[in-house]
C-alpha cells in the first residue's frame, strides 16, 4: 500500500480528471491531494484468471474520464498475501511510454530501491511549456511540416474499392513470428538503421507495390521522448505524426535508409496543438478535398517505437512456423489500414486493422506473410523494388494478382 500510495503522490498524472466548461471547451484538474481506493479482493482458484478479468473491468471503469481520479487500483489476494496488483489509467492521463515508467518505478518501490530521480516534469510543466513561444513555435513547425507532407501525398494510396466487401468489413488479423527479429536485426546493422525503421520502410514498400504508387504517406504514432527532462515523464504526450516515404531509390535496403533518414523529421515535428492542425487541414481542403487522404497507420508499440530509441533485437536461438489468426471483426471504422508491431526479443507480432472494402481479407493475410517474406529475401540480397509483389507475393492493383498460397491457423 505504501508503494501505491508514493506512486499517486509523486505523478499528477494519476491524479487527474477530466471536464468540460459551461462554454464546451474541455479542461483537466490535477488533485493536490486527497484520496483513493484500493479494492482489496480475496480469491480462491486461479489468482491470474481473476486478475485478468479484474482488468478488463478496470480497462472499462478507466475509460470514464470524468471520475474522480483517472487511475484506478485492485490488489488480488490469496491465503490474505497479494498476489497481483492490477492497474489502470486512462489514456488520456499516461501514454504507453509513461506506463513502463509506472511499472518500473512501482517495482523500485515495492523493493525499497531509491528511484532514479524524482519527478520534475508534470503535465502541468508540459501544458506551460506548449503554451508558452517555444511550444508556439514547435507547433508552428510541426503544422508546416504536415502540409509539406500533404502537398506531395500519393494520389491512390487504397483509393481503389474492391466491389462489395463482406460484413461487418473492418476486421483484425496477427500473423506471429519467430523468425522476423532476426532478420530484422541483420538488415538494422546493414543499414546502420533502427528496427522499427526496417519495420516502416517495409510497410512502406509493400503499400507502395500493393498500390502502384512511387511513394507511401504513413502516420505514425511518436512517444515524443526525445528530450531527456521527458525520459521519466509521465504524462500523455504521444502524438500522430507523418511520414512521407521515397520509393525511388531502386531497392528495399535503400529505401530503409532513406526511411531512418526521414523518421528523424516525423519525430522532431510531431508535437503541436491538435486545435492548430485541424485549422490547417480544413484550410487545405477548402482549396482541394481530396487534400488530406484516409491515412495508413503504423504504430510500433515496442518501447522507443518509431521514435528511434528502440534498438534491434537479439536473433532467435531456433525459429518455429509462423502462425496467422483472424481477429474480430466491426461493423465500422475511422482508419482503411492500421498496422501494428508488438513482441519481444524472442518473437514479433503484426498487427493490421484493414477495411475489406479497400484491403479485401485475402490480401491481408498476403500483406502480413509479404512482410516477412519480404525481410527474409532482403536478409540474403538487397531486394530491387521492381521485384518485390513477386518477392513478398502480394498483388498489384489494376496489375495481375499471383496466386499465392498461405498457411492459416
Amino acid at each position: 500500500m505504501d508503494a501505491i500510495r508514493a506512486l499517486v503522490e509523486r505523478y499528477e498524472a494519476l491524479r487527474t480528471s477530466y471536464h468540460v466548461a459551461a462554454d464546451g471547451v474541455p479542461y483537466q484538474v490535477s488533485a493536490a491531494d486527497g484520496g483513493f481506493d484500493v479494492e482489496i479482493r480475496p480469491v480462491r482458484g486461479s489468482c491470474e484468471d481473476q486478475a485478468v478479468a479484474v482488468a478488463q473491468k478496470l480497462r472499462l471503469a478507466a475509460g470514464d474520464v470524468t471520475a474522480a481520479w483517472s487511475s484506478h487500483f485492485t490488489l488480488i489476494t490469496e491465503d490474505e498475501q497479494p498476489r497481483y496488483l492490477v492497474f489502470a489509467v486512462s489514456h488520456f492521463s499516461v501514454d504507453g511510454w509513461g506506463m513502463r515508467v509506472l511499472t518500473e518505478e512501482f517495482h523500485r518501490l515495492l523493493n525499497h530501491d531509491r528511484p532514479p530521480r524524482a519527478q520534475e516534469w508534470q503535465p502541468i510543466d508540459q501544458a506551460r511549456f506548449e503554451a508558452g513561444a517555444a511550444g508556439e513555435k514547435r507547433s508552428r513547425r510541426s503544422v508546416a511540416y504536415w502540409r509539406h507532407c500533404l502537398s506531395r501525398r500519393p494520389e491512390n494510396q487504397l483509393t481503389l474499392a474492391h466491389g462489395d466487401p463482406a460484413e461487418p468489413r473492418f476486421q483484425d488479423a496477427t500473423l506471429e513470428s519467430a523468425v522476423l527479429p532476426g532478420y530484422e536485426r541483420i538488415l538494422a546493422q546493414r543499414y546502420g538503421a533502427t528496427g522499427s525503421s526496417v519495420m516502416t520502410a517495409a510497410v512502406a514498400v509493400l503499400l507502395g507495390t500493393y498500390t502502384a504508387s512511387s511513394s507511401c504517406l504513413l502516420e505514425l504514432i511518436v512517444c515524443n521522448r526525445i528530450e531527456t527532462r521527458l525520459l521519466d515523464s509521465v504524462c500523455n504526450i504521444a502524438q500522430n505524426s507523418i511520414l512521407l516515404a521515397d520509393l525511388t531509390p531502386g531497392t528495399f535496403g535503400a529505401v530503409i535508409q532513406s526511411t531512418n533518414r526521414s523518421i528523424v523529421s516525423t519525430n522532431l515535428f510531431g508535437q503541436y496543438d491538435p486545435l492548430r492542425l485541424e485549422a490547417e487541414i480544413r484550410e487545405l481542403r477548402a482549396k482541394d478535398p481530396s487534400v488530406l487522404p484516409h491515412l495508413c497507420c503504423v504504430n510500433d508499440k515496442r518501447i522507443g517505437g518509431a521514435g528511434g530509441l528502440q534498438q534491434s533485437p537479439p536473433a532467435p536461438a531456433a525459429s518455429e512456423p509462423s502462425t496467422f489468426t483472424w481477429g474480430e471483426r466491426y461493423p465500422s471504422g475511422s482508419t482503411r489500414f492500421f498496422f501494428a508491431i508488438e513482441g519481444d526479443a524472442s518473437r514479433t507480432r503484426l498487427r493490421l486493422h484493414a477495411d475489406a472494402l479497400y484491403m479485401p481479407p485475402a490480401d491481408v493475410n498476403r500483406f502480413l506473410f509479404g512482410v516477412e517474406a519480404l525481410l527474409a529475401h532482403a536478409a540474403e540480397q538487397d531486394t530491387p523494388l521492381a521485384d518485390v509483389a513477386a518477392v513478398a507475393g502480394i498483388p498489384v492493383i489494376g496489375g495481375v494478382t499471383k496466386s499465392v498460397s498461405r498457411t492459416t491457423t
